[in-house]
């Protein structure tokens, strides 16, 4: 026993350890089928509220898995009279995208001529809960998995 009366046994510790590590694999796995099942449904959902004059823009939307595991954020700003552009990337290993044509940005924001007509942002708003409530679902299914007996 240490002094401040904590004792750490070390097959406890170097046990628990094997299992937390044995929860990584799982839980890329659990969050993957959660992200593609909740892009799935963001697809679908946007696709019944996209405009439809053509149908191009309703059709050119889809998901996929973010490519090579990393995932790269383009921010463009004003500083002093010039324009700065940074790129971040991150780790993505369970990682869904939504893509569609570029002028989806016209259709959902509007423009001086044409008047907003809104259908990506409305649905994640709609499935956030949702989400999250599948997201934690895969931690514990996947902690339950890693240590199980």
């Amino acid at each position: 026993m240490s002094r401040d009366g904590i004792t750490i046994k070390q097959r406890e510790l170097d046990d628990n350890i094997k299992k937390l590590r044995r929860i990584v694999p799982t839980l890329d796995d659990e969050m993957d089928k959660a992200l593609k099942r909740t892009t799935d449904e963001h697809v679908r959902l946007s696709r019944e509220l996209a405009p439809k004059e053509s149908g191009e823009l309703a059709a050119s939307l889809r998901n996929e898995k973010v490519k090579g595991g990393v995932a790269t954020f383009r921010n463009a700003r004003r500083k002093e009279h010039k324009t700065v552009v940074e790129y971040r990337s991150i780790s993505a290993t369970s990682s869904w995208g939504i893509y569609a044509m570029a002028r989806w940005v016209f259709a959902e924001f509007g423009t001086v001529y044409a008047e907003a007509h809104p259908f990506i942002f409305p649905v994640a708003r709609l499935l956030k809960r949702r989400h999250t409530g599948r997201m934690r679902r895969a931690l514990s299914k996947a902690h339950k998995r890693a240590f199980r007996k």
